[in-house]
């Protein structure tokens, strides 16, 4: 917590600046802050690498996390959509099998209704349909 105390006072140093004073950081008003790192004292480089060091991390532990929650996002809209499927299919089998069961039924109340409308028994003359007058045999087709 020290190294960036330090790093932010190294580098807002140049804000709010008097004649004639110094800083918090202990630094004269006319210390130098634009030079380059190599020109910097040891103590300034360590604290600067840990600042970048700790901000890297800190960034690196948002954008993992932010991968980790969009992941699980995407697994529960996928989950979510699945599971629509599933309950779709399954009402559509619902609605198919209760219609296959209607058919049935209808089927065998004609079936029965038929039944019923026709004599169990056939005469005669309702094997052979008449075609000639006072013969019971059905009218043969010419070969042409």
């Amino acid at each position: 917590m020290e190294a960036l105390m330090a790093t932010d006072a190294i580098i807002h140093q140049s804000t709010a600046r008097f004649d004639g004073e110094e800083e918090k950081t202990g630094y004269p008003v006319d210390f130098p802050t634009s030079f380059p790192v190599k020109h910097r004292k040891s103590s300034e480089r360590e604290i600067l690498k840990d600042f970048l060091v700790s901000l890297i991390c800190r960034k690196h532990r948002f954008f993992v996390e932010l991968f980790d929650a969009m992941d699980k996002r995407e697994k529960a809209t996928k989950k979510q959509r699945l599971e629509r499927q599933e309950r779709w299919r399954a009402e559509e089998r619902a609605q198919r099998v209760a219609f296959q069961n209607a058919m049935i039924l209808v089927t065998k109340k004609l079936v029965v209704k038929a039944c019923r409308a026709t004599p169990l028994q056939k005469s005669l003359k309702n094997h052979f349909p008449t075609t000639f007058p006072g013969k019971k045999a059905a009218k043969k087709r010419s070969k042409n």
